[in-house]
């Protein structure tokens, strides 16, 4: 198989020149994903306050978006919640950093935007699919891994290390 390079017009690639984003992209699939919607607002309940230069826009999927925007409201976490996020290339342009699962098409798209991810797979393939696509990228260290069983602590250090640490997110992003 041949690998090939993907160059993002520069009207795409803002995000990637200059200053980062100033928004945690939550990416739970296109229905949403409930395990990972929880866990991400209960590190982020962990985390509160959050920096004063960090918002979420987080795509919870049509079951959990009203539930996770109230839990964000009453968090008084600056957050953009979304059924479905149909303008993805706004949203990785606004990204600092990215918590999704681990389809082969979301880590293939973070790879072309060169965004800093923290992987959450899936956890009830038969296969473990998802963390094995994600453990690709792990191995490269061109990614985070986070088990939805290893509870909020562990995804609310990564995100505050990753947040606050500009070299950190770099390396995760150039790899």
């Amino acid at each position: 198989m041949r690998l090939h390079r993907v160059v993002l017009p520069a009207a795409l690639a803002g995000a990637q020149a200059g200053e980062p984003g100033r928004t945690l992209l939550v990416l739970g699939g296109c229905l949403g994903a409930s395990g990972l919607n929880r866990l991400v607002v209960e590190a982020l309940r962990l985390l509160v306050p959050l920096p004063d230069d960090l918002r979420v826009r987080h795509q919870a999927g049509p079951v959990d978006a009203s539930r996770v925007e109230a839990q964000y409201r009453d968090l008084k976490v600056e957050a953009r919640v979304e059924p479905f996020v149909t303008k993805v290339g706004e949203a990785y342009r606004e990204a600092r950093l990215v918590v999704a699962r681990g389809g082969w098409m979301t880590l293939a798209e973070l790879r072309a935007w060169g965004l800093p991810a923290i992987i959450v797979p899936y956890p009830h393939h038969r296969d473990r699919q998802q963390e094995r696509n994600a453990a690709y990228l792990v191995e490269r260290q061109a990614a985070l891994l986070v088990r939805q069983d290893e509870g909020p602590g562990r995804l609310a250090a990564l995100i505050r290390e990753c947040w606050l640490d500009r070299a950190r997110r770099e390396g995760l992003s150039l790899r």
